[in-house]
């Protein structure tokens, strides 16, 4: 019985680090995000318009997810860095009120 329990451990020992070692040959996709501020909006959506007229000034990128099943938060404003990493996330009302912090961290995005 311990043998066939150690047996069955060795080989999901095995496989665990086949799996890691074929993970880390694979080839790396781009990054999830452009670098930049993104703001993901829908047709209809009231605080849009507010959104870019905070905004305005920095550059943003505007995805529409009307076709998108499932959002619900409409707009979101997204930053990345250089290397695609998120660096700031707002959604809703805290996009306007937050459009200082929001340019202040794109303006760091770009450094």
């Amino acid at each position: 019985m311990i043998i066939r329990l150690l047996v069955l451990l060795g080989t999901l020992a095995v496989a665990y680090g086949a799996a890691g070692v074929l993970e880390r040959r694979r080839p790396r996709r781009g990054p999830l995000h452009l670098p930049g501020v993104t703001l993901v909006s829908a047709p209809g959506c009231t605080l849009c318009p507010a959104v870019r007229a905070a905004l305005r000034g920095v550059d943003v990128r505007e995805i529409d997810v009307s076709a998108v099943p499932g959002v619900r938060s409409v707009p979101t404003v997204i930053v990345t860095d250089s290397s695609g990493a998120v660096t700031m996330r707002r959604s809703g009302r805290s996009a306007i009120t937050d459009a200082a912090t929001i340019i202040s961290a794109a303006q760091l995005a770009r450094c």
